[in-house]
């Protein structure tokens, strides 16, 4: 994988910061300061560093751009489409039906936070079915169900198969709302053709190296000849033969 400068064309989406502009005007008109903002989305995403008011500053500043996780929950938290913090529609939601159905379904989630199982109440759990993931810096593991044997220290996933209950692994009593995000996202995976039709899409690499995933992963436009992805943050370069081979890309406007 290599890496080229920004194009024009990237230049000037960042110098529109729509993202960050709307970003802004939410958080007034919800009357939220920048902290006010990190604690909610501290509610929605359970991470393993606290997020500080400066990576709120940089989003708004157009000096950053959030995960996809990130960007849905901040849809979440002003009941808006993340195509609408992106820029890609002009209004919120495409009508009130459907804001009102995004209220009544935030409403029902909880936060990550309420349902992680910590290690000191896993015994309370034996013998009953947990969902775990890995932690963001520990090796790549599928999402998945399965039981909890506190006293075998372990969590039996199918027959015959089992992950070891280690501090890798985040461990929920349901499933986090993060999960089903990615969940939904795979459904979106763009073939070459679908690509074509994307004026920006998420980027996840296909590897269990944890620092490439992290210098990878992220949102890409495409080069001005349509034959590379270029990544609007860092200027990494993604040819379009990479495509479901080294890396997955997915729609953003799903």
């Amino acid at each position: 994988m290599s890496r080229a400068k920004y194009t024009t064309q990237d230049e000037n989406y960042k110098k529109k910061n729509i993202l960050g502009t709307r970003l802004v005007e939410l958080r007034k008109e919800k009357e939220l300061t920048q902290q006010g903002l990190v604690e909610k989305l501290q509610e929605f995403l359970d991470q393993d560093e606290p997020m500080s008011p400066l990576t709120i500053s940089a989003y708004e500043n157009g000096n950053r751009l959030p995960t996809l996780v990130t960007l849905i929950a901040l849809s979440r938290i002003f009941n808006v489409s993340a195509d609408y913090l992106l820029g890609i529609d002009r209004i919120p939601t495409s009508d009130e039906k459907k804001k009102a159905e995004a209220t009544a379904t935030d409403s029902a989630i909880m936060p990550e936070y309420d349902l992680i199982i910590r290690p000191q109440d896993y015994e309370k759990y034996d013998g009953l079915a947990v969902y775990i993931t890995a932690k963001s810096d520990a090796p790549l593991l599928i999402p998945r169900w399965g039981i909890m044997k506190y006293y075998d220290k372990m969590i039996v996933t199918g027959i015959n198969e089992f992950v070891e209950l280690s501090g890798n692994l985040k461990v929920y009593r349901a499933k986090p709302v993060t999960a089903q995000f990615y969940e939904k996202c795979d459904m979106f995976a763009l073939t070459f053709a679908s690509l074509q039709n994307e004026k920006m899409v998420w980027v996840e690499p296909i590897t269990t190296d944890i620092e490439a995933r992290k210098a990878y992963r992220g949102y890409y436009t495409h080069n001005s000849t349509r034959t590379m992805l270029i990544n609007v943050q860092t200027g990494s370069v993604l040819p379009y033969t990479g495509l479901n081979i080294s890396y997955n890309a997915f729609s953003v406007g799903k």
